[in-house]
């Protein structure tokens, strides 16, 4: 969850876009929504991002698309101000990755994720 006048968040051991920062849920769920900042007192963050998420039905590794194109998600442009960003349609899982593409400094971020349980509206 994101905090605004926090001072931890998440940055890459090593610097390439082999890096990421995985989220697992323990559980289900529907994620409608994404929030992202950078560092907070440090001047780093993350321009873009791509996602990968894992298939509840085969447990292997998909590249989030909409429109059967990869989704680039802007960033950040500084380490405070919050970038959100809506999914048209619920992503169902339990795992997200988030992979960095651009940064300014390095490609840190704190991330707040929105959504519910699976399930739970049907």
């Amino acid at each position: 969850r994101i905090i605004a006048n926090s001072f931890g968040g998440w940055c890459p051991y090593k610097e390439n876009k082999d890096e990421f920062l995985q989220i697992d849920m323990n559980e289900v769920v529907n994620i409608t929504g994404i929030s992202t900042q950078g560092l907070g007192l440090v001047d780093e963050w993350t321009i873009s991002y791509i996602l990968h998420y894992k298939s509840i039905e085969d447990y292997s590794w998909h590249e989030y698309k909409e429109n059967e194109h990869l989704r680039i998600f802007k960033a950040n442009y500084d380490q405070n101000t919050t970038s959100q960003h809506w999914l048209p349609k619920p992503l169902v899982t339990k795992t997200i990755r988030i992979f960095p593409q651009d940064y300014h400094g390095k490609a840190c971020l704190r991330v707040e994720l929105y959504g519910c349980k699976y399930g739970v509206f049907e």
